[in-house]
């Protein structure tokens, strides 16, 4: 059986990412090859219904960051991109994949045990506040916006399109 993930692809959109230089907590940009194999671990199986998810980076802590193509909803270019926590946490931060280009243009963190976003500037120096301005470029620049929303108004929009992924992480998870 041919996975829906083995064509390897991310959005178009996410082309200058890995060389942005972006300010989040050690984002890591991984294969999207080992998407059905990341995801067997943190969900214990396949998920049942044909979804699959396209992960395309991780946090330090060993988050995950995955494009959420649904049974009826497949297309990589308008998926949203949904957060895993390493703890079990879960998230929809992002509507679409350009939505998420702006989100790292805020060069704040997500919380996924608060669920809120945050900002380390108590302890910025000066790169991180140069990976700052450079993430928040790389947005505006790609994106061709002036001024980016606020990641709290980008995960809000998110959600209310996609207030399911709770459910469908419950349903399609062999741990439980």
């Amino acid at each position: 059986m041919t996975s829906m993930t083995s064509a390897k692809q991310v959005p178009k959109i996410f082309a200058g990412i890995a060389d942005a230089d972006i300010e989040y907590a050690e984002f890591e940009l991984v294969d999207p090859e080992e998407s059905d194999s990341t995801l067997v671990s943190w969900l214990g199986a396949l998920p049942k219904d044909g979804s699959r998810v396209v992960i395309f980076a991780q946090d330090g802590m060993g988050s995950l960051f995955a494009l959420w193509l649904r049974a009826n909803h497949a297309e990589i270019e308008s998926a949203p991109v949904i957060y895993l926590g390493s703890e079990g946490e879960t998230a929809v931060l992002a509507k679409d994949p350009r939505a998420f280009v702006e989100l790292l243009g805020s060069a704040v963190t997500f919380d996924g045990h608060a669920g809120t976003f945050f900002s380390m500037d108590e302890d910025e120096d000066e790169e991180i506040g140069e990976r700052r301005e450079r993430s928040k470029s790389f947005a505006k620049r790609t994106l061709g916006l002036d001024k980016l929303r606020k990641p709290a108004a980008i995960k809000a929009e998110a959600e209310a399109a996609y207030p399911d992924l709770q459910a469908w992480v419950d349903a399609n998870n062999a741990h439980s």
